[in-house]
């Protein structure tokens, strides 16, 4: 998938619902935080993509390292692996956050959902977990 899509539908929903691009890289005082957690200068497919390429280099250099019986460098290789996960997940945390704060904003205007049993409809062929 390709994650700018994220952003750019984020973006435009907020654009449409009266927010400037200013609300959207506003910092919040109160709560010491952005409201948004997007980068939007950021490509966030290629943010992922450079990612998976660093993990992939940490996992490469653990098998390199143990095949040498070097453990020294597997750790290190293995921390490696552990802070580029951590800076992913920071990174889906983020995604995460500005989905949920699209459809929980009440500027947006969302319906309720009508009661706990109402499903996608079948016509757009979509399968729920």
């Amino acid at each position: 998938m390709e994650l700018n899509r994220i952003k750019l539908l984020l973006r435009e929903l907020a654009l449409s619902h009266g927010l400037t691009d200013g609300d959207l890289r506003k910092y919040d005082q109160k709560n010491d935080d952005f409201e948004w957690h997007i980068d939007w200068k950021l490509n966030l497919s290629d943010e992922l993509e450079s990612n998976m390429r660093l993990l992939e280099a940490a996992i490469d250099l653990y098998d390199s390292a143990i095949g040498k019986e070097d453990r020294l460098t597997a750790k290190a290789a293995l921390v490696d692996a552990g802070i580029t996960l951590q800076g992913m997940a920071a990174f889906f945390d983020g995604l995460t956050h500005d989905i949920k704060k699209a459809y929980r904003d009440p500027r947006f205007g969302w319906p309720d959902f009508p009661d706990e049993n109402w499903t996608i409809p079948s016509e757009y062929g979509f399968r729920e977990k």
